[in-house]
């Protein structure tokens, strides 16, 4: 009787090793990289910011949404960058229109002066 020899091939056997010897070398030289920028601490963004599409400020939105006679007819025209104050409060100015109390349409400039929470604390003509 005849013995039958291991169903593996020794060139099957040397090309597993080559892949892994491979995989082993790609782990080595690029995952610190992939691992170094998943576990890096990058500071969070910062609570009160413009908008990248039009440049509003949601918390100020918000806040005039809730505090207008009739919040429908708000219409904003400009927005100034968010200022970080020295006490760490954010401020920003908006020009924005809306219908008062008489139904006139108003057009103002408010700064809006926000807590590091994104609240609305001050409003200064």
């Amino acid at each position: 009787m005849t013995e039958k020899k291991s169903g593996i091939k020794p060139s099957y056997i040397w090309i597993a090793v080559l892949v892994l010897i491979l995989a082993g070398l790609g782990v080595k030289l690029f995952a610190p990289g992939v691992i170094g920028s998943l576990t890096s601490e990058e500071a969070p963004p910062p609570v009160v910011r413009n908008s990248p599409i039009d440049g509003s400020v949601h918390q100020v939105v918000t806040w005039l949404r809730h505090n207008s006679v009739d919040a429908e007819s708000l219409v904003f025209y400009e927005w100034s960058d968010v200022v970080r104050t020295s006490e760490g409060r954010y401020s920003v100015s908006a020009e924005y229109g809306a219908r008062s109390s008489n139904g006139a349409f108003r057009v103002e400039r408010m700064v809006f002066i926000l807590d590091a929470e994104g609240n609305v604390v001050e409003v200064v003509e």
